[in-house]
């Protein structure tokens, strides 16, 4: 899906994509990158490291989406663990990805507090189905210590090597319905199943399109991803998916960049600001 370039926006409607910032914990534009790091450019700095990776090579550019993180093998990000990336109240996981089909049998991560995608660590994941489910269906699942655990799987499948626009939304229930997959921007059929109870893991890190233990490797690129602790609205869900990167190209927040963090532009101070305001 090539990138789309944004409009300037009346003041009005910037405030529209300020909400987007509302109970935003991790936030990801990876074509800001270089170096060993993925920036968080949310106020909670959840930055992640690159592991197993060279970066003059991993960063790549990409003809559709400009630069991005090219992933393969044992590729992944890891990122510190934080009670704020517990989301046992709720959640929305928004990811830009290209990922290649998985060949396995079992899932492969894209974004999870899991280290091993099972149900015995709790936690929660993302992820990409593999043969014992049909095959590059994407589902959310919510670890509750045994076998199944609580999930979502869309009924379609992603297209392989494809840019694809991935939105999970739970609202912190086990109730019909508490799950949402959207597909650039369109809410997904799916099969609910197994809902019962998320068991909490705080000893376990976040994981980007892999895991310490190697079992759950993903294969792809990644341009983009976001981590709420709140269920994203179908209509929030629209503005990320029609024009990416729009949590910072609009408003514009250059009068408040931080110059003084790492990669020179950050916009953490205004978002500091705005979600003290709006919590």
């Amino acid at each position: 899906m090539p990138r789309k370039k944004p409009a300037r926006w009346a003041d009005g409607r910037n405030l529209d994509v300020l909400n987007l910032w509302r109970g935003n914990v991790a936030y990801y534009p990876l074509w800001m990158g270089a170096g060993p790091t993925a920036y968080d450019l949310s106020p909670y700095r959840n930055d992640g490291t690159l592991t197993g990776m060279d970066p003059p090579t991993d960063w790549v550019n990409d003809t559709e989406v400009g630069m991005a993180l090219d992933f393969f093998g044992n590729d992944y990000i890891s990122i510190p663990d934080k009670s704020i990336l517990d989301l046992d109240g709720g959640l929305s996981i928004a990811a830009l990805v290209n990922l290649a089909s998985n060949p396995g049998a079992l899932t492969d991560l894209i974004v999870g507090k899991t280290n091993t995608g099972s149900s015995a660590g709790g936690g929660w994941g993302l992820v990409q189905a593999g043969t014992n489910e049909g095959q590059n269906q994407i589902a959310l699942f919510l670890f509750d210590g045994a076998a199944p655990s609580p999930s979502f799987i869309t009924t379609a499948a992603i297209t392989p090597s494809e840019w694809v626009h991935i939105v999970a939304t739970w609202d912190g229930t086990m109730a019909a319905g508490s799950i949402h997959i959207y597909f650039n921007g369109i809410d997904q059929a799916g099969t609910e199943r197994n809902y019962g109870t998320m068991l909490l893991n705080n000893a376990l890190v976040v994981n980007i399109m892999g895991s310490t233990g190697g079992t759950i490797q993903n294969t792809g690129r990644v341009a983009e991803l976001g981590i709420w602790t709140r269920p994203i609205s179908a209509g929030e869900v629209a503005f990320p998916a029609a024009n990416p990167f729009i949590m910072i190209r609009q408003p514009d927040f250059s009068p408040f960049w931080d110059v003084a963090a790492p990669v020179g532009g950050i916009v953490r101070q205004v978002t500091q600001s705005y979600m003290r305001i709006n919590g």
